[in-house]
Protein backbone atom coordinates (compact mmCIF):
# COMPACT_ATOMS: atom_id res chain seq x y z
CA UNK A 1 0.00 0.00 0.00
CA UNK A 2 1.50 3.47 -1.06
CA UNK A 3 0.78 6.43 0.94
CA UNK A 4 1.78 9.81 -0.93
CA UNK A 5 2.25 12.78 1.21
CA UNK A 6 -1.07 13.89 -0.37
CA UNK A 7 -3.03 11.42 1.11
CA UNK A 8 -4.38 12.72 4.10
CA UNK A 9 -7.03 11.42 6.14
CA UNK A 10 -8.23 10.38 9.46
CA UNK A 11 -11.68 8.87 10.99
CA UNK A 12 -11.42 8.05 14.97
CA UNK A 13 -14.18 7.31 17.39
CA UNK A 14 -13.85 7.04 21.30
CA UNK A 15 -14.35 4.95 24.03
CA UNK A 16 -15.89 4.87 27.43
CA UNK A 17 -13.91 8.18 29.06
CA UNK A 18 -15.53 11.50 30.31
CA UNK A 19 -14.84 14.68 29.30
CA UNK A 20 -15.84 17.65 31.06
CA UNK A 21 -16.47 21.44 29.85
CA UNK A 22 -14.46 23.06 27.55
CA UNK A 23 -12.19 20.21 26.79
CA UNK A 24 -11.31 18.74 23.33
CA UNK A 25 -12.45 15.44 22.78
CA UNK A 26 -10.20 12.30 22.61
CA UNK A 27 -11.57 9.75 20.05
CA UNK A 28 -8.92 6.89 21.02
CA UNK A 29 -9.87 4.49 18.48
CA UNK A 30 -8.48 5.75 15.44
CA UNK A 31 -9.55 3.49 12.18
CA UNK A 32 -7.62 5.48 9.89
CA UNK A 33 -5.17 7.98 9.91
CA UNK A 34 -3.26 8.13 6.41
CA UNK A 35 -0.30 10.73 6.78
CA UNK A 36 -0.11 10.42 10.40
CA UNK A 37 -2.21 13.68 11.37
CA UNK A 38 -4.65 12.78 14.05
CA UNK A 39 -3.11 12.32 17.32
CA UNK A 40 -4.96 10.01 19.77
CA UNK A 41 -3.62 10.94 22.69
CA UNK A 42 -4.41 14.63 22.48
CA UNK A 43 -7.54 14.09 20.09
CA UNK A 44 -6.02 16.72 17.79
CA UNK A 45 -5.35 16.30 14.29
CA UNK A 46 -2.29 18.47 12.59
CA UNK A 47 -2.01 19.53 8.96
CA UNK A 48 1.10 17.50 7.62
CA UNK A 49 0.76 19.27 4.47
CA UNK A 50 -0.89 22.78 3.69
CA UNK A 51 -4.57 22.58 1.66
CA UNK A 52 -8.18 22.83 2.32
CA UNK A 53 -9.72 20.45 4.37
CA UNK A 54 -12.96 19.05 5.23
CA UNK A 55 -14.02 18.48 9.02
CA UNK A 56 -17.19 16.24 10.34
CA UNK A 57 -17.37 15.71 14.24
CA UNK A 58 -20.50 14.03 15.72
CA UNK A 59 -21.42 13.83 19.60
CA UNK A 60 -23.95 11.98 21.03
CA UNK A 61 -24.97 13.18 24.65
CA UNK A 62 -28.07 12.67 27.17
CA UNK A 63 -27.44 16.83 28.15
CA UNK A 64 -28.04 20.13 26.13
CA UNK A 65 -24.41 20.71 24.81
CA UNK A 66 -22.44 22.94 21.87
CA UNK A 67 -20.06 21.28 19.85
CA UNK A 68 -17.33 23.11 18.24
CA UNK A 69 -15.05 22.10 15.49
CA UNK A 70 -12.02 24.27 15.82
CA UNK A 71 -8.61 25.61 14.39
CA UNK A 72 -6.10 27.45 16.49
CA UNK A 73 -8.57 28.82 18.28
CA UNK A 74 -10.80 29.59 15.19
CA UNK A 75 -14.46 28.31 15.33
CA UNK A 76 -14.18 26.17 11.75
CA UNK A 77 -18.05 24.60 12.32
CA UNK A 78 -20.42 24.78 15.35
CA UNK A 79 -23.78 23.04 16.49
CA UNK A 80 -25.75 22.76 19.35
CA UNK A 81 -28.40 20.26 20.67
CA UNK A 82 -31.08 20.45 23.03
CA UNK A 83 -32.21 17.53 24.59
CA UNK A 84 -34.76 15.93 27.30
CA UNK A 85 -33.15 13.22 29.16
CA UNK A 86 -32.58 11.16 25.94
CA UNK A 87 -29.34 10.68 23.82
CA UNK A 88 -29.28 12.53 20.88
CA UNK A 89 -26.63 13.03 18.38
CA UNK A 90 -25.43 15.56 16.45
CA UNK A 91 -23.22 16.39 13.11
CA UNK A 92 -21.79 19.74 12.10
CA UNK A 93 -18.84 19.74 9.04
CA UNK A 94 -17.04 22.57 8.14
CA UNK A 95 -14.09 23.37 5.18
CA UNK A 96 -10.72 25.12 6.40
CA UNK A 97 -7.92 26.56 4.66
CA UNK A 98 -4.79 25.24 6.77
CA UNK A 99 -0.85 25.63 6.69
CA UNK A 100 0.97 23.05 7.62
CA UNK A 101 1.23 22.65 11.58
CA UNK A 102 -2.17 24.25 11.93
CA UNK A 103 -4.09 22.19 14.64
CA UNK A 104 -7.78 20.95 14.65
CA UNK A 105 -10.06 19.85 17.60
CA UNK A 106 -13.90 18.98 18.95
CA UNK A 107 -14.84 20.72 21.57
CA UNK A 108 -17.54 20.34 23.81
CA UNK A 109 -19.27 22.95 26.41
CA UNK A 110 -20.96 20.39 28.92
CA UNK A 111 -19.79 16.66 30.57
CA UNK A 112 -20.13 13.97 27.74
CA UNK A 113 -20.34 10.45 28.65
CA UNK A 114 -18.37 9.42 25.38
CA UNK A 115 -19.55 6.92 23.30
CA UNK A 116 -18.19 5.05 19.79
CA UNK A 117 -21.61 6.58 18.54
CA UNK A 118 -18.92 10.00 18.44
CA UNK A 119 -16.50 10.80 15.68
CA UNK A 120 -14.43 12.88 14.19
CA UNK A 121 -13.63 12.70 10.56
CA UNK A 122 -11.07 14.91 8.50
CA UNK A 123 -9.23 14.68 5.07
CA UNK A 124 -7.51 17.03 2.41
CA UNK A 125 -9.83 17.94 -0.16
Amino acid sequence: MFCFVTDVAFSAVNGGNTIMTEDNMKFVNVLLNLGDGYNRNTGLFTAPIDGVYSFTAQVCNNEDMSVQIRTNHSIVAYTQLLTSNIIVCGATTGVVLLDKGDVVGVFVYVRVQQSGYNQFIGHLI
